[in-house]
């Protein structure tokens, strides 16, 4: 931006550098926007951030490392809800897996029924045999994908706990140490 003033205080018509400065100003207005908009999915997620008031006094430092630890803590809580709706999608489809696996053990185990399974785009002619050692393979991945995901989950809230005590402690200390 300062070069681009600087050749506009030599040549103040120059078309190329009077673009260049609306699409600078354009990008800070986009960014401004951006970190407004981040600032509300925060503040959405549970984020309080009138209860981390950055340092008085200027200190950029402390500032800076407020700022950071906040975004951290926005990533943070955009992936545990990321997570929880993993959780409930692996739950819903285990669910689904064993009442078919339940529906399809009451049909009579002869060659009598005819039994489709869903591949891809297309349905294919198979065995009960097959149909049900498939659903139970599927019910098994998914219980342990659930189970795989709930750990990440307690995880991330241990993380998320600790994000917010560093950030309280330096919202805390921050105040003091710029003063001293």
């Amino acid at each position: 931006m300062a070069a681009t003033k600087q050749g506009l205080s030599i040549e103040p018509n120059n078309p190329q550098l009077l673009k260049q400065q609306q699409n600078v100003k354009q990008a800070k207005k986009k960014l401004e926007k951006a970190a407004a908009a981040a600032a509300k999915k925060a503040q959405a997620a549970g984020y309080r951030p009138q209860q981390l008031p950055l340092a008085s006094g200027g200190d950029a430092a402390v500032n800076k490392e407020l700022q950071d630890l906040q975004e951290q803590y926005v990533r943070t809580t955009r992936e545990l809800n990321t997570v929880k709706a993993n959780i409930v999608h692996a739950q819903r489809e285990s669910k689904a897996n064993e009442i078919t696996k339940s529906e399809i053990d009451k049909l009579p185990s002869g060659g009598e029924s005819r039994i489709y399974r869903g591949v891809g785009k297309m349905f294919m002619l198979s065995t009960k045999d097959e149909v049900m050692e498939h659903l139970t393979d599927t019910i098994e991945k998914e219980k342990k994908r659930e189970t795989d995901l709930s750990q990440k989950m307690e995880y991330l809230e241990r993380q998320l706990k600790s994000q917010e005590q560093n950030i309280s402690e330096l919202a805390k200390s921050g105040p003091s140490s710029a003063a001293e």
